[in-house]
């Protein structure tokens, strides 16, 4: 799998997670959806940035078979349960 073709999900859109995607778009990967704090936040950035599909949670992303790989981006102490929970689902971080 080339990097164009690798789909990707980023967990957070503040500043970290923008900087995530717009790495991610340089790169030629391209971002199917995000998960933001709240589905209304998330929905309001994503259109602002022309993003893809806005998630409702962690775990739809997860579940979701379009995605191959998904970023945390979001706050420090959310990490250990978004990263356990996209490991459990079988994607890749």
């Amino acid at each position: 799998m080339g990097v164009g073709e690798i789909k990707a999900g980023v967990v957070g859109i503040g500043f970290i997670g923008m900087a995530h995607i717009e790495a991610l778009r340089r790169l030629g990967v391209d971002i199917v959806g995000v998960v933001g704090s709240t589905p209304d936040r998330a929905k309001a950035k994503a259109e602002s940035a022309g993003l893809g599909r806005v998630f409702e949670s962690v775990e739809s992303m997860a579940a979701d078979p379009a995605i191959d790989v998904i970023h945390i981006a979001s706050p420090n102490y959310a990490h250990a349960d978004q990263v356990r929970t996209v490991l459990e689902a079988g994607r890749r971080l």
